[in-house]
């Protein structure tokens, strides 16, 4: 067939604007999803509107930026999920070993005179406290190695506050040059709520294991208030324990 009249066949503005009109009334049902939207033109993909430019996730259209629908608007496939190896679940690098006392049982009331700290020392009872992750060479005056326990009270506050409550208590074990067998105890407790200059703290030192061995102890023992005003509270021991 010759065609005489091209001008004929040639479709007119007005039957552009209907063709247009009834292909946005009957989408492909390529999906469950509603076509997303965004400011420059209806989305038939993520890529952008019709004859538009792509348009980043959040920007322009309905999504506020907050909702993981991948590169387009609200709708459309979903983004890349974070893997799940970045996914920060808390803090796991505190370092040292928690409290681990059966019954949340930390062996009763830790006593503030020589003669019964020894005797409850040699039970060991303190040994399911919060504490260092191993033995290591001391930092202060004890000297030797050593390894620091910390009853629940003391663990709570030490990463928080310069006030210890009333019952904060930390047992530091002694090694000397050793690492396996305690040679000795150093013990700080804080027997009043107010530590009035170090005197609200009870302490005591001994360098053997053996009942009833002599100690260096005391209410507020000035040897031991002047090395441990420098700490938090009296409380030298780091926070994460190491």
């Amino acid at each position: 067939m010759t065609i005489k009249n091209w001008a004929a066949l040639t479709p007119k503005p007005w039957q552009i604007v209907l063709i247009f009109a009834a292909a946005a009334a009957f989408p492909a049902c390529s999906s469950d999803e509603p076509a997303a939207t965004n400011s420059t033109g209806t989305a038939t993909d993520n890529a952008g509107g019709v004859g538009g430019t792509e348009t980043p996730r959040g920007s322009g259209g309905t999504n506020p930026g907050n909702v993981p629908t991948g590169t387009g608007g609200t709708g459309g496939s979903a983004g890349t999920p974070a893997n799940p190896s970045e996914i920060q679940t808390g803090d796991e690098s505190r370092g040292g070993l928690a409290a681990d006392c059966a019954n949340l049982d930390e062996g009763g009331a830790v006593p503030a005179t020589a003669n019964d700290l020894n005797a409850w020392l040699q039970e060991k009872r303190y040994t399911c406290w919060a504490r260092e992750s191993a033995v290591h060479p001391s930092t202060g005056p004890h000297g030797g190695n050593v390894r620091t326990y910390l009853n629940a009270s003391l663990s709570a506050s030490l990463p928080t506050t310069n006030d210890h409550e009333q019952g904060a208590v930390a047992v530091k074990e002694l090694y000397g040059s050793g690492t396996t067998e305690v040679t000795g105890w150093a013990v700080s407790i804080k027997t009043d709520p107010a530590s009035a200059n170090g005197q609200g703290w009870y302490w005591y030192e001994t360098f053997s294991t053996q009942p009833g061995a002599s100690s260096i102890e005391g209410q507020g023992k000035a040897l031991c208030v002047g090395c441990h005003s420098g700490g938090r509270d009296y409380v030298l021991t780091p926070s994460p324990l190491p």
